[in-house]
């Protein structure tokens, strides 16, 4: 008897379980007799018990593995592995990650993609669902290994704890599987401390394993970074050249790396937006239509291709802050400012702090300005928050004058702008005054030496 092979099976429609409350417990040790000879392979002969079993499967990636020939090699070995009195009733499989979040896992649609020769009736949460069901179609579950069902310790042993709860034993075909193993009469098998500890050791490798792979390629960005190799769309101001891949087989495979040269027309424009940054202190608005007044000698950004992206001809404060806020123009290249968004994953996009950002050692292409100008220019948006920079009248209809050095007096004592008041009484001259609000700053370190106005 060959039992290798994968052998879909077409559902049968009066062999499920009973729904609960339709009758005992014989009813349903009957039906699910029935469903196991009914999806048996044709050359085992129905003997007087088979146990129903349920097939469980993942394939961490969609891009870089067969999913069409891992699912139906990991039933194959896990039918290998069963005994002849098992039957495989279920099959649950999904494409993701196995770090995926448990709450997140099995609502992949990426399984669409493929004509796997492998029967779904669905993922990791719908096996859950149905193990805590008292009709359930199975009295177990098989996978080719326990890291197929998760790559993180937490997850799998909250998986297989879940399913003991339920009453339904977790099989796995690398770790042999034996009489001992299935549940008797309803009853599930004692846990063995020896099979117990082995299963907890290949856990915590399959953990160890990615995390190690993961430290390993955090370190090739790093390298990649210091030989000053760009990564995602040259920044405005920059032209990327293409070099061959040092790896012939990723060469062969069309696969390059880039590094960055000046822009002969956009480059210039980028070191004036640093020079109006830091030498006049202007707002990223007021950049932004001075930039606007001639686009022929100042020609504005075109977004990175994507939905809900289109070129507005125009410039904008936030494509004038995207200048200002990008590192590489000093001429070191950097690395991990942003992490991607992840939406399988439940992981959201962000904008990293400069600490965990990855800079070269030297700079590693031209720079369009110099750190002290780049680094300077970083505070001046904190320091202009909340101030008009304008020389026009404030619209705002309480408005009754304007202070010429508004935001331009700064407090010795603790940094912040001075405001503006004038006296309605006596003298009528106008101050510029500092007066901390106890409640905002009474925990700073410059408050007690800091006269109230």
């Amino acid at each position: 008897m060959d039992r290798r092979a994968p052998r879909p099976r077409q559902p049968v429609a009066d062999a499920r379980a009973p729904e609960p409350g339709d009758g005992g417990s014989e009813e349903v040790l009957s039906s699910l007799h029935g469903v196991a000879v009914a999806n048996q392979p044709a050359d085992v002969e129905a003997g007087p018990v088979m146990v129903p079993v349920a097939f469980a499967a993942r394939v961490s990636d969609k891009d870089n593995q067969d999913p069409t020939l891992s699912i139906p090699r990991q039933l194959a070995r896990c039918r290998e592995a069963l005994p002849p009195y098992c039957v495989i009733v279920a099959f649950f499989w999904d494409v993701e990650s196995g770090r995926t979040s448990l709450d997140l896992r099995g609502h992949s649609d990426a399984h669409e993609l493929f004509a796997v020769p492998v029967p779904r009736d669905g993922g990791i949460a719908d096996l859950l669902a149905e193990a805590g069901q008292p009709g359930r179609r199975f009295v177990a579950v098989v996978c080719e290994s326990v890291d197929r069902l998760a790559r993180v310790t937490y997850f799998g042993t909250k998986i297989e704890y879940e399913l003991e709860q339920s009453g339904v034993a977790l099989l796995a075909a690398d770790e042999g599987i034996t009489a001992e193993a299935l549940p008797t009469n309803g009853v599930p098998a004692r846990k063995r401390a020896t099979p117990i500890l082995t299963r907890r050791v290949k856990q915590a490798i399959a953990e160890w394993y990615v995390l190690d792979m993961l430290e390993k390629a955090w370190g090739g960005l790093m390298e990649h970074t210091e030989q000053g190799f760009n990564i995602g769309k040259p920044p405005y101001g920059y032209q990327g050249i293409v070099e061959r891949h040092p790896v012939p087989a990723k060469a062969a495979l069309g696969k390059v790396k880039r590094r960055l040269v000046a822009d002969p027309v956009r480059g210039p424009v980028v070191t004036q937006i640093f020079t109006w940054r830091v030498s006049e202190r202007l707002s990223y608005e007021q950049i932004a239509e001075r930039l606007n007044l001639d686009p022929d000698r100042y020609p504005p950004p075109e977004p990175i291709p994507g939905r809900g992206r289109r070129a507005i001809g125009a410039w904008t404060k936030g494509s004038v802050r995207d200048v200002l806020a990008n590192p590489k123009y000093t001429g070191h290249m950097v690395y991990n400012r942003r992490r991607n968004p992840r939406p399988d994953r439940g992981v959201a996009g962000k904008v990293n702090p400069a600490s965990e950002w990855v800079w070269s050692s030297k700079p590693r292409h031209e720079p369009l300005t110099t750190k002290a100008l780049y680094d300077a220019g970083t505070p001046i948006g904190k320091a202009n928050k909340g101030c008009r920079t304008s020389d026009r009248p404030n619209t705002h209809p309480a408005t009754t004058r304007t202070y010429r050095l508004r935001s331009y007096v700064i407090c010795e004592l603790c940094g912040r702008r001075l405001y503006g008041k004038t006296r309605r009484v006596g003298d009528g001259y106008s101050y510029y005054a500092c007066e901390p609000v106890p409640a905002h700053h009474a925990s700073k370190d410059w408050y007690a030496t800091h006269p109230k106005s």
